[in-house]
């Protein structure tokens, strides 16, 4: 929700929706006679001492036969935009979505990876402490050492890289 809320897309979507809104209600409104209501007045004291006063009321009213359908037809459009700017809304807070889940499962593969070189670094350094004990009760030789060696150092390189790939993939993340 909260990155709905910070969403620069969704915000500007749900801005137009608004504005669309507020121009199905314009156009709406033309389907019905405007009526208008004015007063005015003034008062005078001149130096006689008599005041006078006077006070105009206006009443207005206008309204507008809509003999070929032009303000049904404008109305019409600006609900199809209405209707269209809300749609736009709801797709930018899936695109939203589909973006956190993305995001959410590319970093829970690194996760996963790095907990899996961890698994291996450990069975390998197992096999080294294994491969010592033999070639010291002279049952290996110095081979299966140096490839365990190898492989422990392979783990330790695909290791950082997983955590750089991890830390690039956190800051785009972040942004």
């Amino acid at each position: 929700v909260r990155a709905d809320i910070d969403s620069l897309d969704v915000k500007g979507a749900l801005a137009r929706a608004r504005a669309a809104d507020a121009g199905l209600r314009g156009a709406q409104a033309e389907r019905w006679p405007e009526l208008t209501l004015g007063v005015d007045g003034s008062r005078r004291m001149p130096a006689e001492g008599r005041s006078s006063g006077q006070a105009d009321l206006d009443l207005g009213a206008r309204w507008t036969a809509d003999l070929w359908g032009a303000v049904r037809g404008g109305a019409d459009a600006a609900d199809a935009d209405a209707k269209a700017a809300r749609l736009d809304v709801q797709a930018a807070r899936a695109i939203l979505a589909a973006e956190a889940a993305r995001t959410w499962l590319i970093l829970s593969a690194h996760d996963d990876r790095l907990a899996r070189l961890d698994n291996r670094w450990r069975i390998e350094a197992e096999g080294l402490r294994l491969a010592e004990r033999r070639l010291a009760a002279g049952r290996a030789g110095r081979e299966e050492k140096l490839e365990r060696q190898a492989n422990l150092a392979r783990i330790e390189d695909d290791r950082r890289a997983a955590e750089g790939a991890q830390g690039a993939d956190d800051a785009r993340a972040g942004d």
